[in-house]
């Protein structure tokens, strides 16, 4: 939602600002001119308080106010590279080179830095930095006109390898709305999303018997409210911790405590529906003399989605899937008319209906009720129309999405120490329509005599029953701390963060009970008072019969999460090195989280079988040090390769452990047979440098690794005690034997205990080149090398005869009785097996290599006209994976089940005076229908129902207008229009949806944003 980012940068471009400043303290009058400029000024107070200002009266930029005000104070001014304005001693001007790439704050938090108005604990990224990260900045995020940050990071960010968004797949995804970004296609949860530099709790997710910690929910934040976005696409255990081992999505969110602003955004698609209103306001606040501060954002935002009917791709995909025959029973569509599938033979009518052979194993008839006439009318071909219920055109294509947030900061200093809180509140909501049933009845054998066919037969009924899913995610994050000056530069914090995520989902969906099914498959009824059911009756006495069999209500899920983390840091410069000061960020850190029980009220599948379900909740605790350092050991003045020669060093150590309950039955789910643990300590670093090999040319490389440890599922377990012969599985060392031929076993199944944190390596290298011929380009090109191992895997999970034939490998694994002189006359070399441990192993591995290019040109036309071009593409050649060591290797990008190996994003940005004009294309590379070989499973039927292997490359075009007006430039017009061109995603056969999710089914809509600050 950007909105007060664009008035904010609206101001930014006005020719000045009228001030009527007395003579003063330097220190308020340095306030007033940040409020007035809506600059982020940075200075010392121990500095400023005891100098005056002159008084100011006229029209002045935030650069002349600044001068005006420092006039014959000893004190000058510098603008970073990030826009803030740094106040500081007179003294020698920085050079050229210098100014071209600022070091910025070195390694020192941002949080800690004097006069940041921010909380972000991280230290401040660039671009430039020695590590290839990307930054988005708030004027970006609100011209892109997307609606999310998960949007913008679709379209905008290519290194984001997420296929598809949560509210594409409604009823799939239960109408969850919640976020997901995944760097290079390792998964979100390798993705670490940080906001302000702190972790914000998991969200659970409502699926399965176990708790589990999946990645925070973004897509509630008003984009207006950000002020950047830093993203790494680099293994960065070293700097943020477990889980980063895909990359980092750090999100700064603004704490403007000198702006008031508000704006409203509506948005509806070209084909007149899916429309949208989104809401967003500012209030800052500060005392005269800028020691005390208070902010407060608002979003809302509400959003309607789309429904199966408004849009052909499901119709069309249905079309393309069938085109060649039906594969499987699984792919008979529920239509407008009653499908019919035989299996075998041609069906033939039964003799008491006239006994003629349709020639095809399928057909269809009137939902009315069946007809002779019909069935050998519409002999060989299926229903493909959708029905007119939630099984078809009702059915959600995108969820119907809410969200309310808002963000409380307040910061006010005493003396030496200065105290801030900050409250964040985000209420994400989706609903979406859902079908309720099994469409599907059968298989109805032969012999039935309310099967008119002589075969076997299956018949697909449109019910018309559905149901709303309501699926809500609310995030809660208090922090409270202290800021500390001390002496020598340093600086210091404390800070304790309270959090909460809660899930809350509402399915009402009615089902069937489980005998609904039977009934009519066997065509009698099981219990007394039930009756029996046959789709071959009326419609109406069919829905009526069938419709007895289902259940009072659905299902109600409660699950929350929370997270509690405190943290010690301290901030500063070590010595002085030939190219500035050596600085240092130290970090203690404790954190747990919990998962308490959640629970699920609802109908199971017996009759009016209510059940009060307790899903496991789960802990887990971190403690960390971290340290990192910056040393600029050359001056960027001096000559040779090595010039502004700058190192980074960061070292972190944490010891987590998690504890689950071991649960043993899943329809169950009760706490509490036992508990397990997994617990380890890791070490992780990074160290990387840059220099320049001339003025214009910047190298860079580094090196950084991190861990991820493992989930409670991964070590979740089952002990089965295997009574008898067991087939599939012979022991070498007793001649071949079946194993419990001798006597029963033990089966371990499923997760392991032992399992240690996966680990990921990442070599980086690139170059940065802003040629001095031609200024305002900047050009980065940047190789990464991601090497994971110990990865869990299952593949040979559940198999004991796996680790049988592999005794030599696994010895711990197999346990036996000693041998016996009986056994050795038989010539056996081992005793009777009773224990195999078939449990997850940590022999994975996966290589990930990816091109990062960026290109920035700015070039003034003269007058106040500007042309920029920018481009950010992502080529990842490959990604290999590998789950059994003495396995193949398998290659994933480009496949169904891996990353796309291009992604790019081009746009041109036209502008004059108040008006901006830009134009923006998202490239999605062409992918393979087929899944890679590491899925393990035959690809032919997804090819044949393509009737292609490839899906074709996809392009989109956005364009957006922006205007600044009024006398005192604070109020934006601006016009985005999302899939210019409305450009078609392309037919996905193989998916529910009909439709390649790259694209977008709204195709071409609008967005009006009016934004004024005031």
């Amino acid at each position: 939602m950007a909105l007060g980012a664009a008035a904010a940068s609206a101001h930014a471009a006005a020719p000045g600002a009228n001030l009527d400043l007395p003579a003063q303290s330097l220190s308020i009058t340095l306030n007033q001119v940040a409020r007035t400029g809506a600059a982020e000024l940075i200075f010392d107070r121990a500095v400023t308080d005891g100098r005056r200002a002159p008084r100011l009266s006229g029209r002045f930029t935030t650069q002349q106010a600044l001068a005006a005000a420092l006039a014959g104070s000893g004190l000058t001014y510098r603008r970073t590279i990030d826009g803030a304005f740094v106040v500081s001693q007179a003294g020698p001007g920085p050079s050229a080179e210098q100014l071209a790439v600022d070091p910025g704050d070195g390694a020192v938090s941002e949080l800690l830095v004097l006069g940041r108005r921010n909380l972000n604990t991280g230290i401040r990224r660039s671009r430039d930095d020695i590590q290839p990260y990307d930054v988005a900045d708030s004027e970006t995020l609100a011209r892109s006109g997307a609606e999310t940050l998960e949007d913008f990071m679709r379209a905008r960010m290519p290194a984001n390898a997420q296929a598809a968004a949560n509210i594409q797949a409604p009823s799939a995804n239960l109408a969850s709305t919640r976020s997901q970004i995944d760097l290079l296609g390792l998964g979100g949860n390798q993705t670490l999303v940080l906001v302000d530099g702190r972790r914000l709790p998991s969200l659970p997710d409502g699926q399965g018997v176990l708790a589990r910690f999946v990645q925070p929910d973004l897509n509630g934040l008003p984009l207006a409210a950000i002020d950047r976005v830093e993203v790494l696409t680099a293994t960065a255990g070293a700097i943020y911790g477990p889980g980063a081992t895909g990359g980092v999505v750090n999100v700064i969110l603004k704490r403007d405590y000198n702006d008031q602003s508000v704006g409203l955004s509506q948005g509806l698609s070209a084909r007149g529906d899916a429309p949208q209103t989104r809401f967003g306001g500012h209030l800052g606040v500060s005392s005269a003399d800028g020691r005390s501060s208070l902010s407060l954002t608002l979003g809302l935002s509400r959003a309607e989605g789309l429904r199966f009917g408004d849009r052909d791709y499901v119709e069309r995909g249905r079309t393309l899937r069938l085109g060649q025959g039906v594969q499987s029973v699984l792919d008979i569509p529920v239509g407008s008319d009653v499908n019919v599938y035989g299996f075998g033979a041609p069906l033939v009518l039964d003799a008491a209906r006239g006994g003629q052979a349709l020639g095809s194993t399928k057909t269809h008839f009137s939902a009315q009720g069946f007809t002779t006439a019909e069935v050998l009318a519409n002999a060989g071909t299926l229903d493909l129309g959708l029905s007119g219920d939630a099984f078809g055109r009702r059915q959600s294509l995108l969820t119907d999405t809410q969200t309310a947030s808002f963000i409380l900061s307040g910061r006010h200093q005493f003396g030496a120490v200065e105290a801030f809180f900050d409250y964040l509140h985000v209420d994400d909501q989706g609903r979406a329509i859902a079908p309720a049933g099994e469409a599907m009845i059968g298989p109805i054998a032969g012999s039935s005599d309310n099967n008119p066919f002589e075969q076997t037969v299956v018949v697909v009924f449109p019910l018309g029953w559905e149901g709303p899913v309501l699926n809500r995610t609310l995030t809660r994050r208090g922090t409270a701390g202290l800021i500390a000056r001390l002496s020598a530069g340093w600086m210091a914090s404390a800070d304790y963060s309270l959090s909460l995520s809660t899930l809350r989902l509402e399915d009402d969906r009615r089902q069937p009970n489980i005998y609904a099914g039977i009934v009519a498959a066997l065509d009698m009824p099981l219990l007394y008072g039930t009756p029996a059911i046959s789709p071959f009756w009326s419609g109406a006495d069919f829905l009526k019969a069938y419709g007895s069999y289902r259940q009072p209500g659905g299902y109600l899920i409660k699950q929350q999460d929370r997270l509690q983390d405190f943290n010690l840091r301290a901030s500063g410069p070590l010595l002085r090195l030939p190219g500035g000061p050596l600085t240092m960020t130290v970090l203690a850190e404790a954190r747990t989280e919990r998962a308490p029980l959640g629970a699920r009220l609802g109908y199971s599948y017996l009759p009016d079988a209510f059940a009060h379900t307790l899903t496991p909740g789960l802990e887990q605790t971190n403690g960390s040090l971290y340290a990192e350092w910056r040393a600029p050991l050359v001056s960027a003045q001096a000559k040779g390769p090595w010039r502004g020669l700058e190192a980074q060093l960061s070292v972190r150590t944490d010891r987590y452990r998690l504890r689950v309950p071991q649960y043993l039955d899943e329809a169950i789910a009760e706490l509490g047979v036992g508990v397990l643990k997994a617990s380890d300590t890791v070490i992780a670093t990074t160290l990387g440098f840059r220099s320049f090999l001339r003025p214009d040319l910047m190298l860079r490389a580094s090196y950084a690794d991190g861990f991820l440890p493992p989930t409670a599922e991964q070590i979740n377990y089952r002990v089965i005690n295997w009574s008898g012969r067991y087939f599939w599985a012979q022991d070498p060392k007793r001649g071949g034997a079946d194993l419990g031929v001798d006597g029963n076993f033990d089966l371990i199944a499923g997760g392991s205990e032992r399992l240690k944190a996966e680990k990921a390596r990442t070599l980086a290298a690139g170059l940065v080149f802003t040629p001095q011929a031609t200024p305002g380009l900047r050009l980065s090109i940047d190789y990464l090398r991601t090497d994971k191992s110990r990865e869990v895997t299952t593949y040979a999970s559940n198999d004991p005869g796996y680790f049988v034939a592999r005794e030599a490998l696994y010895p711990d694994r197999i346990t036996r009785l000693p041998l016996t002189d009986a056994d050795r006359a038989l010539g056996y070399t081992g005793g009777v097996i009773t224990k195999v441990d078939a449990s997850a192993l940590n022999v994975g591995r996966s290589v990930i290599e990816s091109v990062d290019v960026s290109l920035d040109y700015r070039h003034e036309l003269g007058g106040d006209a500007a042309l920029r071009i920018y481009l950010r593409y992502t080529w990842q050649p490959s990604y290999r994976r590998r789950d059994d060591p003495a396995g193949a290797w398998y290659e994933t990008a480009g496949y169904r089940d891996g990353p796309l190996a291009h992604r790019g994003n081009l746009g041109v940005e036209w502008t004059k005076g108040d008006l901006t004009l830009e134009l923006n294309g998202q490239y999605y590379g062409r992918s393979k229908v087929a899944r890679s070989g590491f899925a393990h499973l035959d690809s032919a039927d997804l090819i044949a129902k393509q009737q292609s292997d490839t899906l074709p490359a996809q392009v989109y075009t956005d364009a957006m207008v922006n205007y600044v007006f009024g006398a005192d430039g604070r109020t934006r017009l601006q016009l985005a229009v999302r899939d210019l061109l409305d450009a078609r995603a392309p037919i996905d056969a193989n998916s529910e949806l009909g439709y390649s999710t790259y694209g977008d089914p709204r195709g071409r809509r609008f967005e009006l944003t009016l934004a004024r600050r005031f």
